[in-house]
């Protein structure tokens, strides 16, 4: 089968949310700003996330009629596009937090100051359909901004909050370069390159 990885117009941008919320309902990064009894977050903030109010993000999709994978990249020279999307879901999260958004606003602060300051693209959300995972759809939206990067010769940088994730990067040749948590209840958190 051929993956059609495709350029999502904002037409698609609820679809593309629906399928990062599903994708990262378990996702510890995710779940620590939230009380362990909120069970669904839904697709509000994931709509800021693929720039459903930001349109000049870089988003792709595999699908035709019905998405199945998202990947939203931030190209180099686009950092504020990132601090700002993550200040419109801190918004958006405030009435699920039980602390007036402090664990988030803790966490992400926190992120943003690990990100490095040369020209990089950065891999902001990578998220399939969760029964449609282990068919290539990742991989597919992943080597996309691995080839921009390297015409573009600059490194690419991610963070994720789940250890498998690692093993499945470091398939590609992503290392990683910095590793800790927010605070000491906070998760943690591995930030990864690849060097061109």
């Amino acid at each position: 089968m051929t993956l059609q990885i495709s350029r999502a117009g904002r037409e698609r941008m609820p679809a593309l949310a629906r399928v990062l919320a599903r994708a990262f309902v378990d996702d510890p990064v995710i779940r620590w700003p939230l009380p362990a009894d909120v069970d669904d977050i839904g697709p509000g903030p994931f709509d800021v996330h693929v720039g459903l109010r930001r349109p000049r993000r870089s988003r792709h999709g595999v699908g035709g009629g019905r998405w199945h994978g998202v990947a939203v990249w931030v190209p180099p020279g686009r950092a504020e596009q990132l601090i700002a999307s993550d200040r419109r879901v801190r918004e958006q999260l405030l009435p699920l937090t039980d602390d007036g958004g402090r664990r988030y606003g803790v966490l992400w602060d926190w992120i943003e100051d690990q990100l490095p300051d040369e020209p990089h693209w950065f891999l902001d959300a990578l998220g399939v359909e969760p029964s449609r995972q282990s068919g290539g759809i990742g991989t597919a939206l992943l080597r996309w901004g691995l080839e921009r990067a390297a015409a573009d010769d600059v490194p690419v940088t991610l963070e994720t909050g789940r250890l498998d994730t690692i093993r499945y990067y470091e398939r590609f040749g992503f290392r990683v370069v910095h590793e800790g948590e927010p605070e000491p209840a906070g998760p943690h958190v591995w930030f990864m390159r690849l060097d061109p």
